[in-house]
């Protein structure tokens, strides 16, 4: 049987399709709607592009423009420079002199005119009118008119005494000005660590005070200055409480001072006579109660003051009960070497944190008369002028920068002579630096290397690999005998760049300030006379930017004569981007009196850079200034032809000398060793500084400085510097190596490149390959 739907279900599914009509109407009408708006985005979309593209349009253009003005800025400070400052001061000083002149012949007439119809009170004295008062007639060379006195007349100048300095010359109507000199400024270590220096005229006191002592219940307070302290005891009373202190009476809380007045300079004599104290004992004065510098002296039970060898060495420094013991001179040698090997010293528990710093152990090749070896430092034994030269290579996991320093440890305080900052790595590969100083050391005095992190989970033993390099400290020593001169500059202030950048320095410490200045704006080292310098720049920095990695960074440094530049050492450093790193050169040049030396660091653009300066050493200037009688200097460049490319092992680099020639130092321009070898033809020191500008992709790159003689046929290494990969990113990467050695008549050096594991693709040869010799006699 069939079944007829019913009636009701007929008008259901005919609602059922009408709803599905309505429904399939507004979804359609949704679909419109979507439409329209997918359509509305995309033109947004199409604005928002057309936006974006005239911000980068402008964006070029101020880059262009910024380009611009650095140019524009470059020409009007080379116009600036070009400018004679001394034509300028000549004219000033013309015109004082000028109106100076009509100024005194107008005072002249006013007085002889104001005078010659009255009479005047002078100083309480009646003098006539008619009396010429200007004129004491001829006066001697080393007198001056005095015209306070009654006539006028003529008298000795003024000799400035000791403690005083000239204010101004004597001239024939005025006496010589003298003023008193402020020794506690001038030399704020005067009086040592820890020691108040106050000013008196002409001389000037010290005062130091001692830690208060509990000697069996009775407390002493010294007060030491230098001189003699049994007159200053403040009462008998006090000194009977000492003597009860010793033999152990209790119930008394006295003070007494000692007090020593040092008055100018303390001659060799009075320091050798000593000074007897009341009351102190040998076990007091194996305290220090008899201050620095001072010894106490069982046989004559006084403090006496300690020997100084200033021909010898110090064979045994002086203590609290001993003098100083000094040994003889070998010879009276001008300058010598010496080198060693640098090793991370023995993990002494499972974790050994780099994060509150390291001394690193120094292993001497050989003695040497100037200093000895401890496990971690050298000694210093004879007074002279230093420069230390460091090559060192590493490969760490540490996640920020390593800093490697060279600290100088005296009687007074520790402080980093320089120092450089290795950057966090983007991969696991060797990174290589050199470290160079100069300073004035004294004997007893240390050095030590100094690798620390700033980051306090910094692992020795796990994140830390340094390379084996031969020989990667090397020093030489110079005699004061030479007439050297040393100077340490600091970087004035931290500032933030985006374009070029020429430093600002302060002087810390000079030798001879006569010789060795700062320029008028701060940016230069003046030299007074013609000489022979050696070098070293460091300056940490923090760069941002792609740019920074991709291009890197150059150091240039100028020396400027009679207003124009000329530029001598050009280097080259991969930049980092988010990174702590630092760039640092050396070189030797000849300067002329009054040369100005100077540096830059081109940046590129759109390369954020924040360059340091502090006291912390990582951003230092200093160099050593020697006469030309007993020292020069050659510099040359990569030659362009013979550049080794490809699959290099060991082999040597061909030079082109820049320099003019020396007698000392030449290039071999004939032979089977032409423009390889540079030979020596005087006894003396050699330093040499050496930095490649190159595209590699080596895992290694290893570059060694060889020496040939007449005892050995055969080349040796004297020293060594490694290069890791190239950072990532990186057009260029640059490798620098420093060594200082013994040189003999016919020493011959070469430098020798070897590729391990890759090849070399090109090496620069114009800027940022070059190589500087120095040679000093011994």
């Amino acid at each position: 049987e069939n079944e007829v739907p019913s009636e009701d279900a007929l008008i259901l599914q005919l609602h059922l399709a009408k709803g599905h009509e309505k429904f399939t109407e507004m979804l359609k009408s949704q679909q419109q709607i979507i439409v329209d708006l997918q359509q509305k985005l995309a033109e947004q979309q199409h604005v928002l592009v057309s936006q974006q593209r005239e911000i980068l349009e402008q964006q070029r253009k101020m880059y262009e423009q910024m380009d611009l003005i650095k140019v524009q800025y470059g020409m009007l400070f080379d116009t600036v420079k070009q400018m004679s400052f001394q034509s300028l001061q000549e004219d000033i000083q013309n015109y004082f002199e000028s109106h100076l002149h009509g100024l005194q012949n107008q005072v002249r007439n006013h007085l002889q005119k104001s005078y010659s119809v009255q009479k005047v009170e002078v100083d309480a004295k009646v003098i006539n009118a008619g009396e010429s008062l200007l004129d004491c007639g001829l006066c001697e060379s080393d007198e001056f008119c005095n015209f306070q006195k009654t006539p006028s007349q003529c008298e000795k100048c003024t000799l400035c005494p000791a403690g005083f300095f000239q204010m101004a010359e004597c001239s024939a109507n005025s006496d010589r000005i003298c003023q008193d000199r402020d020794e506690c400024t001038e030399s704020p270590s005067i009086c040592g660590e820890r020691i108040k220096c106050l000013n008196t005229p002409g001389f000037y006191t010290c005062k130091k005070r001692v830690t208060s002592l509990r000697v069996k219940g009775c407390f002493q307070l010294i007060v030491i200055i230098l001189h003699k302290c049994d007159e200053h005891v403040k009462s008998k009373a006090e000194m009977e409480c000492l003597f009860w202190a010793e033999e152990g009476r209790r119930g008394c809380d006295v003070t007494y001072e000692f007090q020593m007045l040092r008055v100018g300079v303390v001659s060799q004599a009075a320091r050798k006579g000593g000074f007897r104290c009341l009351g102190i004992a040998e076990k007091d004065a194996a305290l220090g109660m008899c201050g620095e510098e001072y010894f106490f002296n069982k046989e004559m039970q006084e403090c006496q003051a300690c020997l100084k060898c200033e021909d010898g060495m110090v064979a045994v420094p002086c203590s609290a009960v001993s003098d100083t013991v000094c040994s003889a001179a070998s010879e009276n040698k001008l300058s010598e070497s010496w080198a060693a090997d640098i090793v991370l010293p023995p993990v002494k528990s499972g974790i050994s944190q780099v994060y509150s710093g390291l001394n690193l152990k120094i292993k001497g090749k050989l003695p040497c008369d100037i200093l000895s070896t401890e496990e971690s430092s050298l000694v210093f034994r004879q007074h002279g002028l230093l420069w230390t030269d460091l090559n060192f290579a590493v490969k760490h996991n540490c996640r920020n920068f390593l800093q490697l320093s060279l600290k100088l440890n005296g009687s007074e305080e520790d402080y980093e002579l320089s120092g450089v900052r290795i950057e966090q790595p983007e991969g696991k590969y060797f990174q290589s630096t050199s470290l160079s100083s100069a300073a004035e050391v004294e004997p007893s005095q240390t050095l030590s290397v100094y690798l620390r992190s700033p980051n306090q989970f910094c692992n020795q033993s796990k994140d830390l690999n340094i390379y084996d390099l031969n020989t990667p400290l090397s020093l030489f020593w110079l005699s004061h005998d030479t007439g050297a001169v040393a100077l340490s500059a600091q970087m004035s202030t931290a500032m933030h760049y985006q374009t070029n950048y020429r430093p600002t320095f302060k002087i810390i410490s000079v030798s001879d300030p006569y010789m060795l200045s700062l320029s008028h704006d701060g940016r230069a080292i003046k030299f007074t006379e013609t000489g022979v310098v050696k070098f070293v720049f460091h300056q940490a920095l923090y760069s941002m930017g792609h740019t920074c990695v991709r291009e890197g960074f150059s150091l240039i440094s100028y020396i400027n004569r009679n207003g124009t530049n000329r530029e001598v050492m050009n280097v080259f450093k991969s930049g980092v981007n988010y990174r702590d790193t630092s760039i640092s050169a050396s070189w030797a040049t000849k300067v002329g009196a009054g040369d100005l030396v100077s540096f830059e660091i081109l940046s590129p653009a759109q390369c954020n850079v924040r360059y340091f300066g502090d006291s912390s050493g990582i951003s230092m200037f200093s160099l050593i200034w020697i006469p030309s009688a007993v020292s020069s200097a050659v510099s040359a460049t990569v030659s362009v032809t013979g550049l080794p490319t490809g699959a290099v092992r060991n082999k040597l680099l061909d030079f082109t000398q820049v320099s003019s020639n020396e007698k000392q130092i030449q290039l071999v321009s004939s032979g089977q060793l032409a423009q390889k070898y540079f030979i020596f033809t005087e006894k003396g020191v050699a330093s040499i500084a050496f930095n490649l500008k190159l595209i590699h992709s080596c895992n290694v790159l290893k570059v060694t400085l060889n020496q040939l003689t007449m005892d050995h046929m055969q080349p040796t290494a004297v020293a060594q510097q490694i290069g890791g990969q190239m950072p990532e990113g990186s057009l260029w990467t640059s490798v620098s190596l420093r060594a200082s050695f013994e040189v003999h008549n016919g020493t011959l050096v070469s430098v020798s490149l070897d590729c391990v594991r890759g090849r070399i693709n090109q090496i620069t040869h114009e800027h940022g390959t070059s190589i500087s010799i120095l040679w000093i006699s011994s």
